[in-house]
């Protein structure tokens, strides 16, 4: 095998793979890029069993071959010749890959390639295009949610479904729920699918990496999804259950409501949380008449603190207690600079919604008193 390519794109294209390697000691190929020359191209290929990339870059390619190579060692190899203007040519000799440029030599030592697993193609299945900002948005939205367990496997997974004219995307761990909702151009039929959170968290790292500008095909059958452009497929696993009917867990009806500022949120949060206790409990009250909205924590080792944030409110007085964690992790999710908190009862969600409203919706459940 022998051939050359720029740097800059063979750099780009290692990150984008090297986020599904895996560091597999019983098989070592899975730590490995396999790589293929071929008509002028180099596909290169990763996987840790649940999900696969390949990542396609042009090549001029004198000697077709395939060799893999560790991620690691030929990740730093070819980043570390980012001055080569005349690109970076490799061979392999005697089950090594030799690395050339105009400043550097160097020698990788191969891994046998026969056992990396085969990359699974969906061949037939539905499909639909969507932008790439959309699938990062849609699933960076919500899956800080998900439970990063393996007991309840539909709720270490991201439900993305089609119904109407949108498509949603939902998580949840029990304690808290994200929904984000997005118009969809297609007349595809309606469908529903649990995607495993660590693949969701792989997939929106990678597409991170292409231009969000780009559209990128979804085609998906029972058990399998795969996300592709003319240069990059990638493909996992969909996991088997039925996601919890959690829309009659979001309050249609508010009693109480307050409109914040996203920032003054933020800054408060950080603060109370030096003084919660070992459950993250924090009160909040609401007196619309007096134009009270309050957060109060109190930690016996370390002292209390009450503070208090200008807010639009509007409805009944209420206090009631949150992991005030819960709370400050949805605000990574949220673009707008205000935010909407309502309250029906006591013993019923907190809901937050953007202002104005995005299709985002977050509801935390209030601790036990």
């Amino acid at each position: 095998m022998k051939f050359v390519c720029v740097q800059n794109k063979l750099t780009r294209a290692l990150e984008q793979t090297a986020l599904t390697s895996s560091k597999n000691q019983e098989l070592k190929v899975l730590g490995c890029f396999l790589i293929t020359a071929e008509n002028n191209k180099l596909v290169i290929q990763t996987t840790n069993i649940d999900v696969a990339t390949q990542v396609e870059i042009p090549a001029q390619v004198t000697e077709e071959g395939t060799v893999a190579v560790p991620v690691e060692i030929f990740s730093k190899v070819v980043a570390g010749n980012k001055n080569s203007q005349e690109g970076i040519e490799c061979s392999l000799e005697d089950g090594n890959l030799s690395v050339v440029t105009k400043q550097n030599s160097t020698t990788i030592k191969t891994i046998p390639h026969d056992d990396f697993p085969t990359t699974p193609y969906i061949t037939d299945g539905n499909s639909l295009a969507l932008p790439i900002k959309q699938i990062s948005e849609g699933i960076g939205s919500v899956s800080f949610c998900a439970a990063h367990s393996n007991i309840k496997p539909e709720l270490s997974s991201v439900f993305i479904y089609k119904e109407g004219t949108d498509m949603y995307f939902v998580c949840t761990d029990g304690f808290r729920l994200a929904e984000k909702r997005l118009p969809l151009q297609s007349e595809l039929e309606d469908f529903s699918l649990l995607l495993p959170i660590t693949s969701a968290d792989l997939i929106t790292r990678m597409v991170e990496r292409i231009d969000d500008e780009m559209e990128m095909l979804i085609t998906y059958t029972d058990n399998q999804i795969s996300f592709s452009t003319d240069e990059v497929y990638i493909t996992s696993r969909l996991v088997s259950g039925n996601f919890p009917d959690y829309k009659q867990l979001i309050p249609t009806e508010k009693n109480t409501s307050a409109v914040i500022l996203k920032s003054d949120m933020q800054d408060t949060l950080k603060l109370i949380g030096v003084f919660s206790d070992q459950f993250h409990e924090v009160s909040i009250e609401v007196k619309p008449k007096e134009k009270l909205f309050a957060f109060y924590t109190q930690n016996k080792d370390v002292g209390q603190n009450q503070s208090k944030i200008d807010a639009a409110l509007e409805g009944d007085d209420m206090m009631i207690k949150f992991n005030h964690r819960y709370i400050q992790d949805v605000f990574g999710s949220i673009r707008t600079d205000s935010v909407e908190m309502s309250f029906t009862e006591a013993n019923r969600p907190l809901k937050i919604e953007t202002v104005p409203k995005s299709g985002f919706t977050y509801i935390v459940m209030p601790l036990n008193k």
